[in-house]
């Protein structure tokens, strides 16, 4: 379930990267999933 709400985030996280930049959504991914899976990793949410 974890791993569907990850996969879920990071093409939400996409669309609205290319809008935002273009106002259209490509086929092709602007965040790649290691990219997005570095930033995930990491965020501290510690502080």
């Amino acid at each position: 379930m974890f791993s569907v709400l990850l996969y879920n985030l990071w093409i939400l996280a996409d669309i609205l990267i290319w809008l935002a930049l273009f106002g259209e959504i490509k086929e092709n991914h602007l965040i790649t999933s290691k990219y997005f899976g570095t930033v995930l990793y990491t965020i501290d949410p510690g502080g």
